[in-house]
């Protein structure tokens, strides 16, 4: 791809990400910038130059969005939630001690993502590592970084986001929310746009995803200037 094109895909992609990860949060807390009309009919215009199912679906879910209430996205995202929004949820068993917690296969899943936040000089404002909002936050702040941490990037959706991300979606669905246009958006990105494969595991294998690597705990974090 010619680098004019490429870059042009790559601010495109950052707008898209950013605006599903702002549009994913509760509805009290989202930007009013993005949801005025000419914001909208930018994002959509540049959507549609990913792949037009990804404007469709950003645009469904807009026209959609005044069905779920504030207190109904509690219920379904938040408090004893349906559909949550962190991804190892739908990866891992809930440790039954602190203890196991501690030894889990799920902190260790937490330490591979806090790791590559680390290498990128990505910062957390609160959230869990894995609260999908902040991990779309990173792909959009990211999607023009070096060839050099293209693999780090990559394994973390391929490794750490796509699994879970398929689960939440499957629940979305059958909850039959609006939600489920900005997953199925946000999958068609990674796998059309970013090209990295999102097919399904057998079912019989799906607990098993992901395969957590220690040695992704070795990733150096980014230098600092000064």
């Amino acid at each position: 791809m010619p680098a004019l094109a490429l870059e042009r895909t790559e601010v495109a992609l950052a707008s898209t990400y950013g605006l599903i990860a702002e549009w994913l949060l509760y509805p009290e807390v989202i930007d009013p910038s993005t949801l005025e009309d000419d914001a909208v009919e930018a994002a959509l215009s540049s959507a549609e130059t990913l792949d037009p199912e990804i404007a469709r679906l950003i645009n469904e879910f807009h026209s959609q969005r005044h069905t779920v209430s504030a207190e109904e996205y509690i219920g379904l995202m938040e408090l004893n939630p349906r559909c949550p929004l962190y991804v190892g949820h739908y990866i891992f068993e809930e440790p039954k001690t602190c203890s196991a917690a501690g030894m889990s296969d799920r902190n260790t899943f937490m330490m591979e993502i806090n790791n590559i936040y680390a290498h990128f000089a990505f910062e957390l404002r609160g959230e869990l590592p894995d609260f999908l909002p902040v991990m779309t936050e990173f792909l959009a702040l990211t999607a023009d970084c070096d060839e050099d941490d293209r693999e780090v990037r990559a394994r973390l959706i391929e490794k750490l986001m796509i699994a879970g991300l398929q689960e939440l979606h499957k629940k979305l669905q059958k909850a039959d929310v609006p939600y489920k246009h900005l997953i199925k958006a946000l999958l068609i990105c990674i796998e059309k746009v970013e090209g990295l494969s999102v097919d399904e595991a057998p079912e019989e294998t799906e607990k098993a995803l992901p395969m957590v690597d220690k040695q992704l705990i070795q990733i150096e974090e980014a230098p600092t200037s000064g």
